[in-house]
């Protein structure tokens, strides 16, 4: 912030109203407000773009304020009152919230790290935003609005997340100590490496345990109602990811005869899926079928947004699912009758040079014969292997990951001819196979620079690799 104006502990020594100024792009730092005998009031006052680093806020009134793109570094609110201030767009580390004053305060796509919250009770309205290694202890969020949160490394202790309308929200490795939440949102939540054990739950009026939901019934309801996104979650955390498909099925059935709010129901459904391919919560065979499911649909029913927005969602849904770098564990349950279909467009007209590429960056990484040219179509050419989904989804994310500027298209097949599957010479690989081809993977990430593009013309370094290897 080049000539911003900077205040500090000085700076408010004989005022008690600072309201409806505008310190947008300013810097305030190293200031401690219960140093203060008076309280300072920032009413309405503009911090729009401002940086604010080393501040315990005390008694301050910030109701009305905007907070938009501001960044908070190693400070503190005690006693404040947040009123109907706006923060959206900010960034906030180190912070500790104490006995704050909120009214409906609307806090937007907004970072907050390492943050404590101890004994707060919150009126807000949270959307759209990540917290990572936060703490909530005896916290309440009564009457509040949260939705698309994201929480990482977080730790909740004591604190009561049931009385609050509360959707969409992904936890990522958190720790849940005497939590109670509101079963008819918990389904619609994204959840990898958390322990639920100790999650109380709302659940007809009573607080119960996980253990204590009649699951059958709730399969029913979720299918009676259509929350297919509920559903797949309650599939997933009681190990039955193996019947999304038929769900799948099922839901895109409903949602073409039945138009209204679909667009949202089916995007919170791929979303579902998409987390689950990246935090290897459904088996990839699972998931592989239903990426079938819903990319083979003729979707042509639906409007013209409608069906661009689907076939966007599908494409992200593909790319978690070929993209993801997968633990050794997860990717040796893959069915290995499963192939799929892989095009790598080029720029140079030269076949014989296009092939040699191909091949090499093939072997480079597998180390082992498993694939076969199917197609070829000439302009710059446009060459189709068919290989084993095993060694696609183990290499591409490597591939993408050396190559930044590949144009690739995946297709997936259920069968392929015996002819082929037989020149394909799929090996019955092993755990020791495995950790090979990963030891091929590693030298090949040597030689391959990161950036580097399948359509340079010099291949020499993969050339001269393959030959030695």
């Amino acid at each position: 912030m080049m000539n911003a104006p900077i205040y500090n502990q000085n700076s408010f020594l004989s005022m008690k109203k600072y309201e409806a100024q505008n310190l947008s792009y300013s810097v305030l730092k190293d200031t401690d407000f219960h140093k203060y005998s008076h309280t300072v009031s920032f009413f309405r006052s503009d911090f729009r773009g401002t940086k604010f680093e080393n501040v315990s806020f005390y008694k301050n009134n910030l109701d009305r304020s905007d907070f938009l793109n501001a960044v908070f570094l190693n400070s503190s609110f005690e006693k404040v009152n947040f009123g109907c201030c706006q923060i959206k767009n900010c960034y906030i580390e180190n912070g500790t919230f104490k006995n704050n004053l909120y009214r409906n305060t609307s806090i937007h796509s907004t970072t907050f790290v390492n943050c404590i919250f101890p004994d707060e009770s919150f009126l807000i309205n949270m959307q759209h935003c990540e917290l990572v290694n936060c703490k909530f202890v005896g916290c309440n969020f009564e009457m509040s609005t949260t939705d698309s949160n994201v929480f990482k490394n977080c730790n909740f202790i004591n604190t009561n997340l049931a009385t609050m309308h509360a959707e969409n929200h992904i936890f990522i490795k958190c720790n849940f100590d005497n939590i109670y939440m509101d079963s008819s949102y918990f389904f619609g939540y994204s959840i990898t490496k958390c322990d639920l054990k100790n999650i109380i739950f709302l659940y007809r009026g009573e607080y119960v345990n996980f253990d204590s939901f009649n699951l059958d019934e709730l399969i029913n309801t979720f299918k009676d109602k259509h929350q297919y996104s509920n559903l797949i979650n309650l599939l997933k955390y009681t190990n039955k990811g193996y019947l999304i498909p038929n769900i799948i099925e099922e839901a895109i059935a409903y949602y073409k005869k039945h138009p209204y709010g679909r667009m949202l129901d089916i995007i919170d459904v791929i979303n579902a899926l998409i987390f689950s391919a990246q935090y290897e919560e459904i088996d990839f065979n699972s998931l592989y079928i239903t990426f079938n499911l819903l990319n083979n649909e003729n979707w042509d029913g639906l409007s013209f947004l409608e069906k661009n927005e689907i076939k966007a969602m599908i494409l992200k849904f593909q790319n978690a699912l070929f993209l993801t770098s997968y633990s050794n564990d997860y990717l040796y349950n893959i069915d290995q009758s499963q192939c799929s279909l892989l095009t790598i467009v080029f720029t140079s007209d030269d076949y014989n040079l296009c092939l040699k590429k191909a091949e090499a960056l093939f072997r480079s990484f597998l180390g082992i014969k498993c694939w076969e040219l199917i197609d070829k179509k000439q302009g710059s050419w446009i060459l189709t292997f068919a290989l084993p989904t095993f060694a696609l989804v183990y290499i591409l994310p490597r591939i993408i990951k050396n190559y930044s500027d590949v144009y690739f298209d995946i297709k997936t097949k259920k069968a392929l001819s015996k002819k082929l599957l037989d020149n394909l010479n799929k090996p019955n690989l092993s755990t020791k196979q495995i950790e090979k081809i990963e030891s091929n993977i590693v030298s090949a990430q040597l030689l391959l620079p990161s950036g580097k593009c399948i359509n340079e013309s010099d291949i020499k370094d993969i050339q001269s690799f393959i030959a030695n290897v």
